[in-house]
């Protein structure tokens, strides 16, 4: 009798190691929640040794289990080594179950605030932490798309005026300022248009425009819009210079420079200089940042002007 009663502890005390074994294979699985996996930490650390312990003592008191012989209770002694060994191993596979999601994402957002957008969180975790993974990418996604379309903004109307515009949420917003102005236009486009098919004309005037662009932001202007076969470039708005005429000038003569080298092609330029509105002019569903003035009105006249051959550029006095 008292044999088989050893046997029964002795079976129990396994039957309680492959239970706490079978909970922390289930406790590092993806699918459980958070709240479950507390749940599984709690039975395979406290419940499940301690479910055992009472049962010796019950299982005594019913006379199903033998008294200690000795001093030292080896049936009690082996289920608080199981809840010391599982309840390690449990802590160990929990933190890094966290850990690892966790250290993961914060290179991510690291990342992202350092201005790399293009990494990604491994999603592998169906609980909380698979939700917060799957947050962070589309907060990355939407964060690529915006400086997607902020690119593209930029590009149609210029990086000052899309952060002016991003500054004032897209009010009508301007004041006066003092600015140097450039008008150059293209002689005889209309006829040269009517001579060739428009695909080519398109790869003329880009290549006019290109040219006007790379001058223009080398030496701190902004291009206001391309009109047809002219371009209209302001010096000193929407971003002050310390010198608007200075700077107007010497692109200039370097658009002059460039555009005899590289576009065969006759053109009149005008550069004007003084007080002008720059803002935002149209209505709330539609409008545009531009100058107004007579500097602007002075340089078109001087474009047409340089257009009659005696010199390609004109600066007013």
């Amino acid at each position: 009798m008292r044999g088989s009663k050893v046997h029964y502890a002795t079976m129990a005390g396994i039957a309680l190691a492959v239970v706490a074994g079978v909970l922390a294979i289930v406790l590092t699985a993806p699918e459980p929640v958070l709240r479950e996996r507390m749940l599984v930490i709690w039975l395979v650390s406290s419940a499940v040794p301690m479910v055992g312990m009472l049962s010796i003592i019950i299982g005594r008191v019913l006379d199903l289990v033998p008294e200690v012989d000795g001093k030292f209770d080896w049936p009690v002694a082996f289920l608080a080594f199981i809840a010391l060994a599982s309840g390690g191993r449990v802590v160990g596979l929990v933190g890094r179950a966290f850990r690892d999601p966790l250290n993961e994402m914060t290179d991510v957002v690291q990342a992202a605030s350092e201005g790399d957008l293009s990494r990604r969180v491994a999603v592998y975790d169906s609980s909380e932490i698979g939700v917060l993974q799957n947050g962070v990418n589309a907060m990355l996604d939407g964060l690529e798309e915006r400086d997607r379309m902020r690119e593209i903004f930029s590009r149609h109307v210029g990086v000052g005026v899309a952060d002016l515009a991003l500054e004032h949420g897209g009010e009508l917003v301007g004041a006066n300022a003092d600015v140097a102005v450039i008008f150059v236009d293209i002689t005889g486009s209309t006829s040269f248009a009517a001579r060739r098919d428009p695909r080519e004309t398109a790869v003329v005037l880009n290549a006019f425009f290109s040219i006007v662009a790379e001058v223009v932001e080398e030496h701190g202007g902004f291009i206001n819009k391309f009109e047809g076969d002219a371009a209209l470039m302001v010096f000193g708005a929407p971003e002050k210079l310390d010198n608007a005429v200075e700077s107007a000038l010497a692109a200039g003569r370097a658009l002059g420079e460039a555009l005899g080298e590289k576009l065969p092609l006759e053109w009149g330029m005008g550069i004007s200089c003084g007080q002008v509105f720059a803002g935002n002019i149209g209505a709330r569903t539609r409008y545009e940042y531009t100058v107004i003035g007579d500097p602007v009105n002075e340089s078109a006249r001087l474009s047409d002007r340089a257009k009659e051959g005696y010199s390609p550029i004109y600066a007013s006095g």
